[in-house]
């Protein structure tokens, strides 16, 4: 070999060694536009939620009934990982839901009225399209073989405008004592509304995008894009006891009297409240105090019983917002109501404006949906 050709070999062998060696982020072929178009859903949710009694009176105040219920309208994303219309997207969109629908990129439209399964600690959803239609499904891969500096795709429906894709790459990987992947943080950037949607490695998805993390207490971005790896979910659809369908409705049941069944009571506490007093102009209610720690994405009910009608139970977030309110005006205990979107700590008060010491109880309960 003349020395030209050799140079040529070594320039050859050199840049080999760079691309697979230095540069160990994989930049694998994705899908197509067309495949990702046909396996990538945008989700349409009709569900309900608390007004926990702050819907304003005729006077512009919280009415102070922490029981009512009002009709919601949300938007997500999920992806379809059987040819049967299975599903996927997270938990926190398709909580209490009484139905939904599926839109794909090309403009049909499909009714979801049912699940398989959900699991609101690793924040996952399994529904069911509401056709006999087969599917183009995802391929799912493995998040325990994941890398830093892996290139992805973030592939979703932001606020329903159709589909939406974008680049970045690995950016964080958090495994426990097993190695296997627990989170999985990227740059691909996100939105309201990609909640649910696919993380691709090459042509497999390998997390399910729980939008932009952000700070509970003050608000705004952390500057996370988190993802819940695949293997999570996979475990709920390789389980023969989630083969089933279940209503919506029978889920997460829109009234007060089925939500009630659901009520698991966590905790009961009795006392007595000490008399209202007047001081100046001002009218102090005499108070019960106590703090409650609310986990992510769970509902809870309050309940409190006294002989006084004069009663009301408050609660506030860790900033001293209102975020329930309930009056006892009948001879009948007061229930209040209240959504933990967020692990958060609250206020619980129980408020006496008689001028008379009360007793009362109050027992705490977390809806089992």
């Amino acid at each position: 070999m003349n020395r030209y050709g050799f140079g040529i070999v070594v320039a050859v062998s050199a840049l080999i060694f760079h691309l697979g060696f230095f540069n160990s982020g994989r930049a694998a072929d994705f899908p197509s536009n067309q495949e990702l178009a046909e396996r990538n859903v945008a989700l349409n949710i009709q569900g309900f939620n608390f007004t926990s009694g702050l819907k304003q009176d005729a006077n512009g105040k919280p009415n102070g009934d922490g029981v009512e219920l009002y009709q919601t309208s949300s938007g997500g994303s999920g992806f379809i990982v059987n040819e049967d219309g299975t599903i996927v997207t997270n938990y926190h969109v398709a909580r209490k839901a009484m139905k939904g629908e599926a839109l794909f990129q090309e403009g049909s439209r499909f009714e979801i009225r049912n699940m398989k399964v959900y699991d609101p600690i690793n924040d996952l959803a399994i529904l069911k399209i509401s056709t006999e239609r087969n599917f183009p499904a995802c391929a799912l891969g493995d998040s325990n073989k994941v890398d830093l500096r892996d290139k992805v795709l973030a592939v979703g429906n932001p606020l329903g405008m159709g589909l939406n894709i974008t680049e970045g790459s690995i950016s964080q990987i958090l495994r426990n004592d097993l190695k296997e992947t627990e989170g999985i943080r990227h740059t691909a950037t996100m939105t309201s509304g990609n909640s649910g949607g696919a993380l691709y490695l090459g042509n497999e998805v390998i997390g399910v995008n729980a939008a932009m993390a952000t700070n509970p207490v003050v608000g705004g971005g952390t500057g996370f894009n988190y993802a819940i790896p695949i293997n999570k979910a996979k475990k709920l659809l390789e389980d023969p006891k989630f083969n089933r369908l279940v209503p919506l409705t029978q889920v997460f049941p829109p009234n007060f009297a089925e939500i009630a069944k659901k009520a698991k009571q966590l905790d009961g506490v009795s006392g007595q409240i000490p008399a209202a007093k007047a001081q100046g102009a001002k009218f102090e209610p005499g108070a019960w105090k106590a703090g409650f720690q609310g986990l992510n994405l769970t509902d809870y009910g309050f309940l409190v019983e006294s002989p006084s009608n004069n009663i009301t139970i408050v609660v506030l977030d860790s900033q001293d917002k209102l975020k329930g309110y309930a009056n006892k005006k009948q001879n009948v205990g007061v229930p209040l109501l209240l959504s933990s979107d967020y692990a958060a700590q609250y206020t619980v008060l129980v408020l006496n404006f008689n001028n008379v010491p009360v007793n009362f109880g109050l027992k705490t309960y977390q809806i089992v949906w």
